[in-house]
């Protein structure tokens, strides 16, 4: 076990299982089994997380002219071994999709992810990208954070906005059925 400023990490034995289709590498706990982590229900978590975390890597790569998607990681932890909802190892940064799972899953739409679930991953990931300024939760590390939230958080309303008027449209307009 090792402490992290992001919390405890646990004694992870982590290793890589698959992909998302959307490009994003899941690693597990190599003492998590099917029967404790169902290989189905892991591939859904993942990949409704994966959805989230690249959307706002990319308005994270958008705002800063830099790539941040090769630098994600889901992780599935044992129950109990780690208090961290990510934490970020030499710039990959990691995901807990057991933290994923208890606090937003069940509020989330794949269509357009819910806007408190997106808030509050925006905000994880602008912090765990700050840990390449400073690992520290120091003045350095508060500060690259929140100006990294201040630019990159007016393009995820504009995008909840966009998604507010496309919801809006269509129950206005419905397309006419075809017979």
């Amino acid at each position: 076990e090792c402490e992290h400023p992001c919390g405890r990490i646990g004694d992870c034995e982590l290793e890589r299982r698959w992909t998302t289709s959307g490009g994003i590498p899941v690693f597990a706990d190599r003492r998590l089994g099917n029967e404790q982590l169902p290989e189905s229900t892991a591939s859904a978590i993942a990949e409704r997380f994966g959805v989230v975390l690249g959307l706002l890597a990319q308005l994270v790569a958008d705002v800063y002219r830099m790539p941040v998607l090769p630098c994600v990681v889901i992780y599935f932890d044992l129950e109990g071994t780690n208090d961290a909802v990510a934490f970020n190892s030499s710039g990959s940064l990691f995901f807990s999709a057991r933290a994923f799972h208890q606090l937003h899953l069940h509020s989330l739409d794949l269509a357009a992810p819910h806007a408190r679930a997106t808030v509050f991953w925006m905000t994880t990931l602008c912090h765990e990208l700050a840990h390449n300024a400073s690992r520290a939760h120091d003045a350095r590390h508060e500060r690259v954070m929140e100006g990294m939230i201040e630019r990159v958080m007016p393009h995820l309303l504009e995008y909840h906005q966009r998604m507010l008027l496309r919801q809006h449209m269509s129950a206005a307009c419905p397309r006419p059925g075809w017979s």
